[in-house]
């Protein structure tokens, strides 16, 4: 029997994938503009190689969920899409709120220890959700209310990994490094996607949908494991001669850092929490911070406003379904795009072009990104819809990088990168979830409006929070099952919904491109958190 082309097109992804992995490995083993030892270059990539490859577990472990979000799942607990919707709803709040939380809590205990958490605490839940999947017998709102709790639990503790792995990065490369790390990381991050819906999928297609469970939470407890033994915090944990950074280093501006004396001062419960206190409003306070922030919301508003919604614009208004050769290159584009995109981008701003300034690479990208829009808007044809869809997220995946991970390292250091990579998050997940509800109004008013109006004034009458927020997700959803088709006009309202805000985010990011120190405001070191540590050139020579 031979292949069909969907299945086809799904071996030339997973090669074209296992082809840019092994390249991004290679760059990172040569690229060597610093002059580190070998033995310091092999040590660092087996360091983010392992918490790359954990990361993409943790995608493997929840967005798995997605997966699980279709008819044959709606049949076995007898609910409907919106009810199931709510949990998706139920775990997108989760992960918003903890991200912030738990990016204090990665700069107190640590990065390798917080890896170890996220991956064991998740694996645990995936087994939760899993076991319940296999052998539940109930049905109906009750299910809901179960995996919901289960499902917020596996996102509180994989928000331990999302600012833990930034925060490895900012102790194994220097500022001029970064970009190129960024960039390689993010090629391995995408794993996590292809996992997450390549391989889940075809685990829910021929296996008991449990699975998609039990699957990922092996893979996050394995990994979680080898972290304990091999995954180090800084070079001086792998025996690398070390010294703290001076004012001369490329993260002078970094002013969150104070000297280990005054950190000996900083003990106790109540220090602690000052400590955190401080680290929030040194980091959010700060003005270039609050731009940053307002970036990251346009971007979420732009990055899910594609990546949640194409596939229904895919069905509603080109009538290609998952098993069509356009939703193939979509969904395939989306992950190769993404390699590439996040690669190129921090390669990019090393460059002797634009020298570790993130500002005008992420400009450009959002310039790129608008004239794809434009292009979305003017397109009919579903192979041409299938293609920008693929270089959009080229661009949406170079911007994440730069903005939420790249930057963060660049602004806080290695003191406070936990803190900031979560509150990047966080914010970006307020544009995020906007998504859901006005992406729906904007591609079907009518239905949405008509919905969403009887269901939740059904829910307020009921008195029952949970209920409003499982109604306000019904209505969502069933205003986008409700789709018999697109019309040309809803889908140019929905491409145009997203250009604003790619223009409004360019051009924060053009001011800080030509006025880089734009609102630029000296702040105070915070008590208990001790400097950033680069490689001792000198020291290592001697060693090696």
């Amino acid at each position: 029997m031979g292949l069909d082309s969907s299945a086809i097109g799904t071996i030339v992804v997973s090669a074209l994938v296992i082809v840019i992995v092994a390249a991004a490995c290679v760059l990172d083993l040569l690229h060597n503009t610093e002059h580190h030892p070998p033995a310091f270059i092999k040590r660092r990539f087996v360091n983010w190689f392992l918490v790359g490859l954990t990361y993409a577990s943790t995608y493997f472990g929840r967005y798995n969920m997605n997966v699980a979000n279709q008819q044959g799942t709606y049949d076995i607990l007898q609910v409907t899409s919106g009810q199931f919707g709510s949990i998706i709803t139920v775990g997108f709040v989760s992960y918003a709120i903890f991200v912030v939380i738990n990016g204090f809590t990665v700069d107190i205990i640590g990065a390798r220890i917080s890896l170890v958490i996220g991956a064991y605490g998740s694996a645990v839940f995936n087994v939760a959700m899993g076991l319940f999947a296999k052998y539940n017998t109930m049905t109906g709102g009750t299910t809901i209310v179960i995996i919901s709790c289960l499902y917020a639990c596996n996102n509180f503790f994989q928000t331990f990994c999302t600012s833990a792995i930034c925060k490895v990065g900012v102790n194994w490369y220097r500022k001029t490094e970064r970009g190129y790390f960024s960039g390689i990381f993010g090629v391995v991050i995408s794993l996590g996607f292809f996992f997450a819906f390549q391989v889940c999928g075809v685990i829910y297609m021929y296996m008991d949908w449990c699975w998609i469970f039990f699957f990922p939470a092996m893979q996050l407890a394995v990994f979680a494991t080898i972290n304990i033994f091999v995954t180090k915090n800084t070079p001086a944990d792998a025996g690398f001669p070390q010294v703290e950074i001076t004012p001369k280093e490329p993260t002078e501006n970094q002013p969150l850092l104070l000297n280990k004396d005054e950190e000996a001062k900083t003990t106790g419960a109540k220090a602690k929490l000052h400590q955190v206190m401080k680290l929030f409003k040194t980091v959010f306070m700060q003005p270039i911070f609050i731009l940053l922030c307002l970036v990251d919301v346009c971007l979420g508003w732009c990055r899910d406003g594609v990546l949640s919604w194409y596939t229904e614009v895919l069905k509603g208004r080109f009538l290609c379904d998952s098993s069509s050769n356009q939703y193939s290159l979509a969904s395939g584009g989306t992950t190769i795009g993404g390699m590439f995109g996040s690669l190129s981008a921090g390669i990019l701003s090393d460059s002797f072009l634009f020298k570790s300034k993130r500002p005008p690479v992420a400009f450009l990208y959002f310039c790129l990104l608008t004239a794809t829009y434009l292009g979305m808007v003017w397109i009919n044809g579903s192979w041409a819809f299938a293609s920008l869809v693929a270089i959009a997220s080229m661009w949406l995946s170079g911007l994440n990088g730069l903005i939420t991970s790249t930057c963060a390292m660049d602004f806080a250091g290695s003191a406070a990168t936990g803190t900031a990579v979560g509150l990047l998050d966080g914010v970006q997940k307020i544009g995020s979830s906007l998504t859901g509800s006005l992406m729906g109004l904007i591609l079907d008013v009518q239905s949405a409006n008509v919905t969403s109006s009887s269901s939740i004034s059904a829910a307020v009458s009921d008195n029952s929070l949970f209920s409003l927020l499982s109604s306000v997700s019904s209505a969502i959803s069933s205003s986008v099952a409700a789709f018999v088709a697109i019309s040309q006009e809803n889908y140019k309202h929905w491409v145009e919904s997203m250009i604003p805000t790619a223009v409004f985010a360019g051009l924060i990011l053009l001011v800080l491109t030509i006025w880089p120190d734009f609102l630029k405001k000296k702040i105070e070191p915070v008590k208990g958190v001790t400097s950033e540590c680069c490689v001792d050139h000198e020291a290592q020579k001697g060693t090696h």
